[in-house]
């Protein structure tokens, strides 16, 4: 999404690039482009890049001693909302 927002309107050998073309060579239906594009975004995405600070000054109060597990555990506490991924197995 972030990609095709700012190279749509390139302009390529005397053509602009377009999100037609763009998505072609992604792969990527170009409906699915235009549906994201309306969206609202997700109270995730809103709240991510606030995290990192939050959590820094949560491991510094802390005398710089909390490992991941702790600071998990007081970020929940705080009320922090925090989401991890891991990868499938396939």
């Amino acid at each position: 999404m972030v990609f095709l927002k700012a190279n749509k309107d390139d302009i390529v050998e005397d053509r602009e690039r377009g999100v037609e073309s763009i998505c072609r060579v992604l792969q990527v239906a170009q409906s699915t482009y235009y549906a994201a594009r309306g969206r609202v975004p997700s109270a995730r995405t809103l709240n991510n890049p606030m995290l990192p600070p939050q959590l820094f000054d949560l491991w510094e109060d802390d005398f710089q001693m909390y490992r991941v597990r702790k600071l998990w555990k007081a970020a929940l506490g705080q009320g922090l909302i925090l989401v991890v991924t891991r990868p499938r197995a396939s």
